[in-house]
């Protein structure tokens, strides 16, 4: 997001305006560089925060300075908001910067809606006029202190809602302050504790691991529902990842019976909007998750569950549930989605039951709730079944009357006899008279089965070879040929164990650098190989220009020769005037004397 606004920005893309609204949201910069030097919570996210800009600036060349730009990315993180599908799954984020103007509230009284590449925001209840619009930066199905936590990392303020002022959660106390068994109240915090570790512990495990975790997790709940409702953190969230396993092995009626809990007894709670988007939206999952079931139970070869094949012996009007579930979405979109948002359209191109229209139903003469809805339209089937059911009936009597009066036309030549009058108009006759019997044909099929002997017996004969010492050679022609194919055996084998041994080594790698700690410590034994390649720090000879380099050596050299040549002057300068200074006939000074001696001496 950042780089799209850098390469805007500098393409000339990005109005002036537009990017002054943006540089007016807040940053929270400074409680960021504040927090990771306390080592708070929001210590990693500074880090990010100062990696992704430096990415960011370094590859758009963007000519604005790198404090800025870390400034635009803590701007995207703090008013960036999710984009969701019709099923709720984040597809992405996007960033509004008149969104980014509503304050929050953990009643809030709007929400915002994505919708393809548009956002809208709804309203959840009555607004009075001249009042703020809220919403929520954060999760309002968890406790208050875990939402006090969630704000102060990331938005860096203490929420003083009524809400949090008496540790609500969706209007009921966080921790009641009696308990039914007369346990302590800090028994739900324990449990709490011990939920998230379990849900943590199966992010990253395998599915058979994730699976025995978050059952552990429903059990230890389960064990507890006395003190520990269904509605309450992480009870829903650990069920919801449970629903999703348990439909990505296959196991639909499980996952089934997870969505149908959720629905009764955990969204009418946490949400108690009845035309509420993200219901909705849970409705809508549920309703995709029941076609598949059905599909399944009575379409499929393979029940990949017992409970699938269990299922078909109760007396389950599956069309009635479909058509209650149906109609509480249609009669919700206008209100959470709006009738032209991208949710009404993935709505549509869904397959839907038989209309309430054409079984006669209103919307307005059925309260909402699909088991309401339900008993009307079991009740509007039965009496339609039984209209189809009677007239089916007539024509199969009317058809068959045909058919005897056709066939006794036939085989009478005379009129009708007494005995078919007094029969009736629908009994048949069979007096009348019979074809002379006639010799039928065996058929071509006999003859050619019969023929198929002899020649498979020739053929098998002939396709022996006459060398009988060898053993394969005395083997049938056609086992020989067979057998020309065993060499695929031994390279169908290589090539399975070769795929084995690279999945392997990839899920080993994977495993590896997954749960490897990053090492602090480099040691290189040869240190210019972590800078090769560097645009900014190349060892010499690996590319750089030495031209500077090069002509600075070259000063160097130059004024040593200077240097060294005024030395050698100066020295043949002192020898000269040392020569000059000795006078003819007299011995310079220090140099040795010397007498004349006669020659008779």
């Amino acid at each position: 997001m950042v780089m799209q606004l850098l390469l805007r920005k500098k393409a000339g893309s990005l109005s002036n305006s537009e990017w002054g609204e943006f540089l007016r949201t807040m940053d929270h910069i400074d409680d960021l560089k504040k927090d990771s030097i306390k080592g708070g919570l929001a210590r990693d996210k500074w880090q990010d925060v100062q990696l992704m800009s430096q990415a960011a600036h370094r590859y758009s060349g963007t000519p604005e300075s790198p404090n800025l730009v870390e400034t635009l990315m803590a701007r995207c993180l703090v008013n960036s908001m999710s984009v969701t599908d019709a099923t709720g799954s984040t597809l992405g984020t996007c960033l509004s910067t008149s969104a980014a103007l509503l304050n929050h509230s953990c009643n809030p009284n709007c929400i915002f809606v994505s919708s393809g590449a548009s956002l809208s925001i709804r309203s959840l209840q009555p607004i009075p006029a001249s009042s703020e619009l809220t919403i929520s930066y954060t999760d309002i199905t968890t406790p208050s202190h875990r939402r006090q936590k969630d704000l102060k990392s990331m938005y860096f303020f203490d929420c003083a809602c009524e809400y949090c002022t008496k540790k609500l959660t969706c209007g009921m106390p966080d921790v009641p302050a009696t308990l039914n068994n007369g346990q302590p109240p800090a028994k739900i915090l324990e449990l709490e504790v011990e939920g998230e570790r379990l849900q943590t512990s199966a992010e990253n495990a395998t599915s058979e691991e994730k699976l025995k975790l978050l059952d552990e997790a429903m059990n230890l709940f389960a064990s507890h529902k006395s003190i520990y409702p269904l509605w309450r953190y992480p009870w829903p969230s650990i069920r919801d990842e449970m629903r999703l396993l348990q439909w990505s092995l296959d196991h639909l009626s499980v996952a089934a019976v997870h969505a149908l809990k959720a629905y009764f007894f955990i969204d009418p709670v946490l949400y108690p909007i009845p035309w509420h988007p993200v219901r909705i939206q849970r409705v809508f999952v549920l309703l995709k998750l029941l076609y598949e079931l059905q599909y399944h139970i009575f379409f499929s070869t393979d029940n990949g569950h017992e409970m699938e094949g269990d299922l078909k012996r109760y007396s389950i009007n599956w069309l009635s549930v479909n058509k209650g579930l149906e109609q509480e979405i249609e009669a919700a979109i206008p209100k959470a989605f709006g009738t032209d948002s991208s949710f009404a359209e993935e709505y549509r191109r869904v397959p839907k039951s038989e209309s309430p229209e054409k079984l006669g139903i209103r919307v307005g003469d059925v309260p909402h709730g699909p088991h309401k809805i339900a008993s009307k339209i079991s009740e509007t089937l039965m009496l339609k079944q039984r209209r189809q059911l009677t007239a089916a009936f007539r024509r199969g009597c009317r058809k068959q009357q045909r058919r005897y009066e056709s066939n006794f036309a036939k085989d009478n030549d005379t009129t009708s006899t007494g005995h078919q009058a007094s029969a009736g108009k629908y009994e048949p006759t069979h007096h009348g008279h019979h074809p002379e019997p006639v010799n039928e044909s065996l058929g071509k099929g006999f003859y050619l089965a019969i023929a198929a002997l002899p020649l498979s017996f020739a053929i098998y004969k002939f396709s022996r070879s006459t060398n009988e010492s060898n053993a394969e050679s005395a083997q049938p022609w056609l086992t020989r040929m067979i057998r020309g194919y065993d060499n695929w055996h031994k390279s169908y084998a290589e090539r399975n164990a070769m795929h084995t041994k690279m999945v392997e080594q990839a899920g080993h790698d994977r495993n590896l650098f997954t749960n490897s700690a990053p090492s602090a410590l480099v040691d290189l034994s040869f240190p210019e190989v972590f800078n090769t390649g560097s645009p900014y720090n190349v060892p010499a000879g690996h590319g750089a220009n030495l031209d500077e380099l090069i002509n600075h050596y070259r000063r160097k050299n130059a004024e040593q020769d200077a240097k060294t040549r005024a030395r050698m002057e100066a020295k043949k300068e002192e020898l000269k005037q040392r020569d000059s200074a000795i006078l003819p006939g007299k011995n310079p000074p220090g140099a040795p004397s010397f007498s004349a001696v006669s020659p008779k001496q």
